[in-house]
């Protein structure tokens, strides 16, 4: 019952087959090439560009293990550049950041030269999978109430390995909004004990989907528990 916040109409529409390529563009839904073309354009794309060798980097959160920033062309003939951002050793994977921007990051918005403000579940949504710590995560309630949505951030500290909540100074948690993290706790709880072979066959899913979306429910159960925890902190 219910869905997995936070909740977004637009996860629904925004980059879907049907609304995007069939209606919009009046693709084939038969064309098996159609298909594959349009989902390998929309999750490996680079704001409408496709850039070889580029798309291979992977993706990181940690500041620690970033090691390049892209730059985009700003006018049609500019160039594409991707450079080192530190030395990058014989052997380590070349990495990039999707949400480099994040309002976890503490990147000045100047250095920002990129589209890249995705949040810990938009990531989920656009590129399959969960990010690692650290996480940005944005509240939208499914009632629509502006007093249970919130952004707040999660990371692991460095030595003691404890997890460690930040908000930004103008946001407040309501007791609207521990009362929709109480519930949604309360829920996703009662969900993981379904998570048998009963619920699984309710789904059409492989192997690497189911764990995927048990994965993102773990971390999603894990920040609103830190959320409630450091409510009670500061009480």
């Amino acid at each position: 019952k219910g869905t997995l916040p936070p909740f977004k109409r637009d996860w629904y529409h925004r980059a879907d087959f049907e609304e995007e390529w069939i209606r919009q563009c009046h693709g084939s839904r038969e064309d098996e090439i159609e298909r594959l073309a349009y989902y390998l354009v929309t999750t490996r794309d680079e704001d409408t560009l496709m850039i070889p060798v580029y798309d291979l980097a992977n993706h990181v959160s940690d500041p620690d293990k970033l090691n390049t920033l892209s730059y985009k062309p700003k006018r049609v003939g500019d160039s594409f550049k991707l450079v080192a951002s530190r030395d990058i050793a014989r052997g380590e994977q070349v990495t990039n950041s999707y949400n480099r921007c994040h309002p976890c990051s503490g990147t000045r918005d100047e250095d920002c030269s990129t589209y890249s403000h995705y949040g810990t579940p938009e990531l989920l949504w656009r590129f399959g999978f969960v990010d690692d710590y650290p996480q940005t995560w944005r509240w939208t309630s499914s009632t629509g109430k502006d007093d249970e949505s919130f952004d707040f951030c999660l990371d692991r500290h460095r030595g003691t390995k404890e997890l460690e909540v930040w908000m930004p100074p103008t946001v407040h948690i309501s007791q609207s909004a521990v009362d929709f993290l109480q519930r949604e706790v309360k829920r996703l709880d009662e969900l993981s004990i379904k998570n048998s072979d009963d619920l699984k066959s309710r789904f059409v899913a492989n192997v690497h989907e189911w764990d995927t979306i048990w994965r993102y429910h773990n971390a999603l159960t894990v920040a609103m528990r830190a959320a409630l925890d450091s409510v009670r902190d500061e009480k």
